[in-house]
């Protein structure tokens, strides 16, 4: 059966589930490399987008009056979605390698397509829009959480420059936990009295970084170490 077989009210939702399905493939990809917009915050921006333009490709008795009227009722939907990510934006906070926020932001600029639908008199469509939203909130979010991906984190310690620990044995800690080291910066107390070490740090296994602890806790001349996983 062709997409334009099918009774017209079912096409514009069945385009919305294409857009849900593309951006929850993208996302996979994404999640599985441990990124913080991952599979939830695709499927919803490319879902709300696929929204956004079922308002303006298929026709509609409201939009077709309006069209007449003295008010641009494509201006109103492009300044009520501009305005809307620029709220977004102000709910996703980043600290370090942890950004917070992102699938929050994605749902609440796709609520603001729900109410354009409903706006616009889309009511079968919007229907489905906040049912394919719900399941992407839930369901997608056991799929995400059961998903084998690639973890994140920012180690902060401090090494006792008396008697002190060479930096090789401390790179070897890190591996002995099945992480990997993505890159590292140095420092140096006010006091002189200790060296600081940042890595940046990766692996596909979570109780890595509680290895990491116990064994960064063995060494004595390690005097202070903070481990930050990467978190969305």
């Amino acid at each position: 059966m062709r997409v334009h077989d099918l009774p017209q009210s079912l096409v514009p939702i069945l385009h919305v589930a294409a857009a849900l399905a593309a951006g929850g493939m993208i996302g996979i990809e994404r999640t599985f490399r441990g990124r913080a917009a991952g599979f939830r915050t695709y499927a919803l921006v490319c879902m709300g987008s696929a929204m956004a333009m079922v308002v303006a490709v298929f026709p509609n008795p409201w939009l077709a009056a309006a069209a007449n009227a003295p008010v641009d009722v494509t201006r109103i939907v492009q300044g009520i979605l501009t305005g809307i990510g620029f709220l977004g934006a102000g709910i996703i906070v980043k600290h370090g390698f942890s950004i917070r926020g992102l699938t929050t932001a994605a749902s609440v600029w796709t609520t603001a397509v729900i109410g354009v639908l409903i706006g616009g008199r889309y009511y079968w469509e919007a229907a489905a829009s906040v049912l394919l939203v719900l399941g992407t909130l839930s369901l997608f979010r056991r799929i995400e959480d059961g998903m084998h991906k690639e973890n994140y984190a920012r180690v902060k310690l401090s090494v006792s420059r008396a008697p002190g620990l060479p930096k090789s044995e401390i790179d070897s800690l890190i591996l002995q936990s099945g992480l990997q080291i993505e890159q590292v910066s140095y420092g140096l107390e006010k006091n002189r009295s200790a060296l600081d070490y940042e890595y940046a740090v990766s692996g596909f296994d979570p109780a890595s970084l509680g290895m990491l602890a116990e064994h960064l806790g063995t060494k004595a001349e390690i005097t202070a170490f903070q481990i930050y996983p990467s978190h969305e």
